[in-house]
């Protein structure tokens, strides 16, 4: 019970410092439209106050502007690619699409590691080097557009 109420109070602690850096009249609309709901659990007319009321943008929303955004500015002439073979909004999608490889690879590598026979030990250190290798080509394109880069990951 002592831990249960030492956490009360930090959480209280918390609220109150977030709710005194915040504008009364937010707060006090919020704490309303909060009250409000939990007052009519069961009445579908109440908005949900924590729901999110913007909507979401995506990943795909975003790539697609961008390349709207390229598109446009190749139309008036202005090629603002830094790499041949690669623009901007390529550069962002390719470092996304990358880090999502890391990821499964690494989910994939923790889940299989225990009982691996000599071939899938051999396919999963080839998928290694491959990755290794866009993550490398990655990286130097990534110089040119954000060339700060360089010095981080130095």
């Amino acid at each position: 019970m002592d831990k249960a109420n030492k956490e009360y109070q930090a959480h209280s602690n918390t609220f109150e410092e977030l709710n005194r850096a915040l504008r009364l009249e937010t707060t006090t609309g919020w704490r309303a439209d909060v009250e409000h709901w939990e007052e009519n659990p069961n009445d579908l007319s109440v908005p949900n106050p924590f729901k999110m009321r913007v909507p979401t943008i995506t990943q795909s929303v975003v790539q697609l502007k961008l390349v709207e955004m390229e598109a446009h500015q190749l139309q008036e002439g202005n090629d603002v690619s830094l790499h041949p073979d690669i623009s901007p909004s390529v550069f962002i999608a390719t470092g996304i699409d990358l880090e999502s490889e890391q990821h499964c690879f690494k989910l994939d590598l923790s889940l299989q590691r225990a009982h691996l026979t000599d071939r899938q030990k051999t396919i999963l250190v080839w998928q290694q080097n491959t990755l290794q290798c866009k993550v490398d080509t990655w990286k130097q394109v990534q110089f040119l557009y954000t060339p700060a880069a360089q010095f981080l990951s130095s």
